[in-house]
């Protein structure tokens, strides 16, 4: 069986501290696994960087990586003091 190469990972930059990563990253899970909320939808990866306020987000399938690049803005609240505005998404 051919092994094929996974997408590379979309980065999100937000506005969460040090303190709000591991909940920054177990909410971006979930948003971005999700079809209905993000575009995406299916298995997918997330590794937050320890102080920087960023995200790679690495999916399975380049379908739902472009679908997720395609929808102008995603939004997803941190908790209720940090807004992470991922609209500035990096490719």
């Amino acid at each position: 069986m051919e092994q094929t190469e996974s997408p590379p990972p979309v980065t999100v930059e937000g506005d969460w501290g040090p303190a709000q990563t591991k909940t920054a990253k177990n909410k971006l899970e979930l948003y971005f696994g999700s079809k209905k909320k993000s575009s995406g939808g299916g298995e997918c990866r997330v590794e937050a960087e320890g102080e920087a306020p960023r995200a790679a987000v690495y999916f399975q399938c380049q379908e739902v990586r472009e679908r997720v690049i395609a929808r102008k803005n995603h939004e997803i609240i941190v908790s209720s003091d940090f807004c992470t505005d991922a609209h500035s998404v990096s490719v």
